[in-house]
This record gives structure tokens, C-alpha cells and sequence, in this order.
């Protein structure tokens, strides 16, 4: 395999971590209950679970698109 194609499944490997560990954030967060947090603080989690589950997509999607 050559260096890009180990740089891919490097990415799509991240990704997919990426996607296991936000889910078991976002897991823990609504298990442990929305009322421990200030709303200031629960809206900052949210958006940062969401902009973190959005890059992992991005990675997938453009490794899926490097025909790997």
C-alpha cells in the first residue's frame, strides 16, 4: 500500500474512533441528566458533540470518495 492509501485508512480509522467516542459522550451526558448542567454549559456540549460528530462524517465521506 502506498503512503496516501495508509494516510485514508488512517483517516477513516480516526473517524470512526471518533464516532464511538461521541457517542458514548453524548451517552454518558444525557445518562447523567441535562439538569447537572447550567444551560450555558449544556448548549457548549451540545454544539461541541455536534461539531465533532460532524467532522467524523467529513472524514469517512472523503475517505468513501478516495475510492478506498
Amino acid at each position: 500500500m502506498s503512503l496516501w492509501e495508509w494516510f485514508i485508512w488512517g483517516a477513516m480509522l480516526l473517524a470512526t474512533l471518533t464516532l464511538i467516542g461521541v457517542s458514548a459522550i453524548f451517552g454518558w451526558a444525557v445518562h447523567r441528566g441535562c439538569d447537572t448542567l447550567s444551560p450555558k454549559q449544556g448548549t457548549r456540549l451540545t454544539w461541541t458533540l455536534l461539531g465533532s460528530f460532524f467532522v467524523a462524517i467529513s472524514a469517512s465521506v472523503t475517505g468513501i470518495l478516495a475510492g478506498v
